[in-house]
């Protein structure tokens, strides 16, 4: 279990417990702006390296050192997670299922599979949103390589996560979830489907979902793999 994938905590002190087993307790400090060059520099050390002969041990240290970008959360780590991007999606064997909004989690768990998870999800979570846009934009008009689909979902859903006029999240429990009208001559029973309306999560569900599709309609315009 990794804590990181499901919880960002705060500084502050903690206690964890995973069922029947025993409690711990650990502190998180802030992080402070030389640890974090200094962790930077070592994962970017392993990751520039030459992999020609790698060992298994080798290519653990650098999927390590590739999620010490991701969780690093700092400008520069944001910045190089969106330069690294094309590198880790080039050579994807199965082109992924289109993302619609809001994601499917079937589909999420297919990216986990994917080198590139490591990289879209630190961009998603990146504290550094307009440099994480900024960048990806700046890589998906590199001419020295076409921009994957991929690239550019991130790039879209970034986009629309930073319009106010949008939910960040909707908990998958109210998808779909409906309001019930007063009764009408037409539809005098609660229970029949002309009673019920979209709620207003679900309308902004759908606006959001909308705006992303036709965004990324626009994006897919440019060359891509």
């Amino acid at each position: 279990m990794v804590l990181n994938e499901s919880k960002s905590a705060p500084p502050g002190n903690y206690s964890l417990r995973m069922g029947i087993s025993n409690e711990v307790e650990f502190q998180v400090i802030p992080a402070a702006p030389e640890w974090q060059a200094e962790q930077l520099a070592n994962a970017l050390a392993v990751l520039d390296a030459d992999h020609a002969k790698d060992t298994p041990s080798d290519i653990e240290r650098a999927k390590l050192a590739l999620r010490v970008l991701r969780f690093l959360g700092s400008e520069a780590s944001t910045r190089e997670l969106a330069r690294r991007f094309w590198f880790y999606d080039r050579q994807r064997q199965v082109h992924p299922i289109s993302a619609e909004y809001p994601i499917n989690p079937f589909f999420y768990g297919y990216e986990r599979s994917q080198d590139y998870w490591d990289i879209k999800a630190g961009l998603i979570a990146s504290p550094y949103r307009a440099v994480a846009i900024e960048e990806l934009t700046a890589a998906i008009d590199d001419p020295r390589h076409p921009a994957t689909r991929a690239m550019v979902e991130t790039l879209a859903l970034l986009e629309i996560q930073s319009k106010p006029e949008y939910p960040r999240f909707i908990p998958i429990r109210q998808y779909g979830q409906v309001e019930f009208q007063s009764p009408t001559p037409e539809c005098p029973f609660f229970f029949l489907p002309c009673t019920s309306r979209p709620s207003e999560l679900e309308n902004q569900r759908q606006a959001k979902g909308a705006a992303y599709s036709a965004l990324l309609a626009e994006l897919l315009k440019r060359p891509q793999s």
